[in-house]
């Protein structure tokens, strides 16, 4: 007889039970993410997301798998512009001024740039030891111009304003980094105002018909002719020739009325540069003192013109290390104690001159400042500082251009017939 297979399991074993299926059905759902990892294991440098994306530490995001470090950011030097007036607005990875070491997290810097994420300039030389390397801002307020006279330059806010950097060098050096030497200055001895000439005015029906040149003396260059007499209006003007010297008269308007009349000739060459100061308030009396800013230094004087007098000031000014000699008149002091002072700088000192201040003999009326602070008694004091004589004015050259400048060291090397420190 045939032997009958029945199905079902061998004898002695169970079927699996549905609670069996169902436990290795969850055993194997919990497994699957496990086999499923993110890459490089984050390199250590993160923790893996449930989507297998690293999620890297600070500082270690520059590959997906973390093994790479980042380096600081700042305001990208170099960017496009996003409108006619703004760029330097993006944030960029060693502030596109340097290239980030992604060993160490490092930037290594272009030459000319430094900070850990290169968003500063750098000093040339870093000054040679010789100045002080501010930031824009840092150099606006202190040596910018004051125009509310408080003593203290603007506020500076532009996009580099903290970032953008400049050598201010000590008095005696200049340079961008203040690697060179300052020569010493003077007015250059070969030039002087032409004299000699005397004149002698003509007369007909009240007029003055011409000028005769009775002696042509030399060496003339701004020639001013007056004539003066009982008549009034005659103007006349000289003409030269190459030597200096006056060849003839020219008379431009005869004037009326002269039964007599003289003529002089002066050379309006070699003046003082010449300023005025007025000092003054809307009411009360000045009091306390009110400071005089020029080259980068600041004196002080009395605010109270009765308590200062020409003489006063002149002593003052005379301590400012850029200026060696002046002359000061005075005007009648007004009911708030204001006055008008005239300072006539007969010598100039190039004692206290950088890479931010110098001058050849005539400097802008900005490089002076009045410092208004420290007026005390009055209500709303004012200092006023105006040109006067600003041209045809006296040199101030290095060497006074009678030498050679050895920007090394200094030193003037004279030409022959000149000598002095300055060759003056």
């Amino acid at each position: 007889a045939k032997a009958v297979v029945r199905g079902g399991p061998p004898r002695g074993r169970r079927a699996p039970s549905w609670r069996l299926t169902l436990c290795l059905l969850v055993v194997a759902l919990l497994a699957a993410p496990a086999m499923s990892r993110c890459p490089n294991d984050c390199s250590r440098h993160g923790s893996c997301s449930m989507d297998d994306k690293c999620l890297c530490h600070t500082g270690w995001d520059a590959a997906p798998d973390c093994s790479l470090r980042s380096c600081p950011s700042g305001i990208a030097w170099n960017v496009k512009p996003s409108s006619a007036s703004e760029a330097h607005t993006t944030t960029i990875e060693c502030s596109n001024a340097g290239i980030c070491d992604r060993s160490s997290g490092q930037c290594s810097c272009f030459k000319g740039f430094t900070g850990d994420a290169c968003q500063r300039v750098r000093c040339p030389s870093d000054c040679s030891g010789r100045g002080r390397c501010l930031s824009v801002k840092e150099l606006a307020l202190t040596d910018g111009y004051d125009a509310d006279q408080d003593g203290v330059g603007p506020t500076y806010t532009n996009w580099e304003a903290n970032i953008n950097r400049v050598c201010k060098c000590d008095t005696g050096f200049t340079g961008p980094g203040c690697a060179l030497a300052v020569c010493p200055y003077g007015d250059d001895p070969s030039t002087y105002p032409g004299s000699g000439a005397t004149l002698t005015p003509v007369i007909g029906g009240g007029t003055i018909t011409s000028v005769t040149v009775d002696t042509a003396g030399s060496g003339y260059n701004n020639p001013v002719i007056s004539i003066s007499g009982d008549g009034a209006g005659a103007i006349a003007s000289a003409v030269l020739d190459a030597t200096g010297a006056v060849s003839s008269i020219t008379v431009s308007t005869a004037g009326s009325g002269y039964t007599t009349a003289t003529a002089t000739i002066t050379d309006e060459y070699q003046q003082d540069f010449t300023i005025t100061l007025t000092t003054g308030a809307s009411s009360g009396t000045l009091g306390g003192t009110f400071g005089f800013r020029f080259m980068g230094e600041t004196i002080w004087f009395d605010a109270d013109a009765n308590s200062l007098d020409a003489s006063s000031m002149q002593s003052a000014l005379q301590t400012h290390g850029a200026i060696d000699s002046v002359s000061v008149t005075r005007g009648t002091p007004d009911g708030n104690n204001g006055a008008v002072y005239t300072i006539g700088f007969t010598g100039f000192s190039s004692g206290n001159f950088n890479n931010l201040y110098s001058h050849t003999g005539a400097p802008d009326v900005s490089e002076f400042t009045c410092i208004i602070s420290s007026v005390t008694g009055a209500s709303s004091p004012t200092c006023v500082i105006a040109e006067s004589i600003i041209t045809n004015v006296r040199e101030f050259r290095p060497c006074s251009g009678r030498g050679t400048c050895d920007i090394q060291l200094g030193i003037c090397s004279c030409f022959n017939g000149y000598a002095g420190e300055n060759c003056g």
